[in-house]
């Protein structure tokens, strides 16, 4: 076994790295580290101030040794680093100058808060390092405490050269948050290291909202955002720490309160790489979303992804969200999807599964208020090729054939409203024509009570097949759809092709009048003029 003093020069610790002929990143065995971090403790009690620390390389050597005791597993000797750190914090200001200074050599182009984050996101791959999460966090949070939004306008600066370019120490957080939310046996390091997410977030709503939806411009991440990998975190926490969905919710609903246009642009754009690949971040979501209904005891989760989707819903105002849910996925696993049949997919698995179903019911209900233009197309569109059944159907199907097959009063009244809405919207007549059998019969129910139809009217409309309906409305040759023109209320049934004012009072007169004739007693007949 080596001298450790043999590793490094004399004074390495006052040194210009820039001029230091020794090896920046030595491999140190058990006996050099414990040597390196008796220096650095001899080294901070004999400095005369912080000054002294600031201008010498313990920044360098401190974060070296940080990285090489979670690379070893030694927790006592990162114990002993992270002890050392914490006595400095006692200065909350000195601690600050020393995060923010940017280090050379092995870490180029880091700050000390980006190298001690990175550390901790290397520490989530090993439950041997359990404790240095625990002691960076605590370090992290107590300066965050003190120190607030100056202390978050480091941990959100870019690295602009090196390795790590266009990467941040939040970044680096998002990241470790992913990383552990996976595996049941991570739950409370998962917890730990989201609360201190959320912690900044809430001392700091504008600077971290600002950070999480800045789309990076460099790097493996290019294209990406911070919200892109807190999704991905909550993918990867569904099965086993519904807790942790919670807590990123709560992340991303206050980002959504600060900056809702931002949070929207990075949820809506399209990926063309990675492990996503043609869809976006929304959509992981709802991918999400729909693994959570297919488990039991899984109410929490579901309820927090369905809220996240319908306040960014409600907080959208250029129409990008609603565009996001309408429009097919175009490549990948999930081409031919889109939100909507995502959507209605989750909540049949959450009836199955005893989840409630208020709130995708009140979200459905909204959007379809919404009345968007695209609607019929998205409630009408299915996946013929797709292995899921429930794709292989349109959503409108699927609603309805979810209604027939439940027993529950209230559920069946909520679904009933969901259907009841779809037929009084401008998209109702394609939705109609898009219907066979019982489906379209139900559908017609839901149309004679929003239009009061009559018992004639619902019996032409039943027996008549999608041709023939198609046909009538392009030339509105019948008294039902020459009633359903007069009413003047709403998107008309069927539009009827342009004519001269005077001709169309002409046709409408003779078009009545038939009707009259046909049924024998004007005084009960259901047509009148327009």
């Amino acid at each position: 076994m080596g001298d450790p003093q043999d590793l490094f020069q004399s004074d390495f610790l006052t040194i210009p790295l820039d001029k230091y002929q020794g090896d920046h990143s030595p491999v140190l065995v058990k006996d050099d580290l414990r040597w390196l971090i008796a220096q650095l403790y001899h080294f901070v009690a004999e400095s005369p101030n912080s000054s002294f620390l600031l201008q010498s390389n313990f920044s360098y050597w401190i974060t070296y040794a940080l990285q090489c005791a979670v690379n070893t597993y030694d927790a006592e000797a990162a114990q002993q680093i992270c002890s050392l750190f914490y006595q400095l914090g006692q200065d909350s200001s000195s601690l600050m100058l020393i995060f923010e200074q940017t280090l050379s050599g092995k870490f180029a182009g880091q700050t000390v808060a980006y190298a001690w984050m990175d550390n901790l996101f290397s520490a989530t791959f090993d439950p041997r390092n359990t404790s240095v999460i625990i002691a960076i966090n605590y370090i992290f949070s107590q300066l965050l405490a003190q120190k607030g939004d100056e202390f978050s306008d480091v941990v959100t600066k870019n690295i602009n050269e090196g390795s790590e370019k266009g990467k941040n120490a939040i970044l680096v957080l998002a990241r470790a948050l992913a990383n552990v939310a996976e595996a049941s046996e991570n739950r409370h390091t998962a917890e730990l290291i989201a609360n201190l997410l959320r912690s900044f977030v809430k001392k700091s709503p504008l600077i971290l909202s600002t950070s999480l939806t800045r789309e990076i411009i460099h790097g493996s991440f290019k294209g990406k955002s911070g919200v892109y990998v807190l999704v991905g975190a909550i993918k990867n926490a569904v099965e086993y720490q519904p807790k942790l969905i919670q807590i990123v919710g709560d992340i991303l609903i206050d980002v959504n309160n600060v900056l809702p246009k931002e949070l929207s642009d990075a949820l809506c754009k399209t990926h063309e790489r990675g492990p996503y690949k043609g869809k976006n971040t929304l959509h992981i979501i709802l991918v999400s979303l729909i693994s959570a209904a297919y488990l039991n005891k899984n109410l929490e989760a579901v309820s927090v992804l369905m809220h996240i989707v319908h306040q960014v819903w409600k907080s959208n105002t250029d129409g990008k969200v609603t565009l996001a849910l309408l429009h097919p996925i175009e490549t990948g696993e999930h081409a031919n999807i889109n939100g909507v049949m995502m959507i209605v997919r989750a909540m049949r698995a959450a009836i199955d599964h005893q989840h409630q179903v208020a709130l995708f019911t009140d979200f459905l209900i909204d959007f379809i208020q919404s009345d968007p233009k695209e609607l019929g197309d998205a409630f009408t569109h299915h996946a013929p090729a797709s292995t899921i059944g429930d794709y292989t159907v349109s959503p409108l199907v699927l609603l309805i054939n979810t209604l027939q097959n439940v027993n529950n009063v209230t559920l069946k009244t909520s679904l009933r409203n969901v259907i009841n809405k779809l037929a009084d919207s401008k998209s109702a007549v394609e939705m109609l024509l898009s219907l066979t059998g019982d489906a379209k019969l139900i559908f017609i129910e839901e149309l004679a009570q929003v239009y009061s139809l009559n018992h004639k009217q619902v019996t032409w409309l039943a027996q008549t097949d999608g041709q023939q309906l198609r046909a009538s409305s392009a030339r509105l040759d019948s008294c039902f759809f020459l009633k359903k023109n007069s009413w003047g209320r709403g998107q008309h049934f069927f539009i009827a092709p342009y004519v001269s004012m005077d001709e169309e009072k002409t046709e409408l007169q003779d078009k009545e009048d038939r009707c009259l004739q046909d049924d024998g007693r004007r005084n009960t007949m259901s047509c009148s003029n327009p």
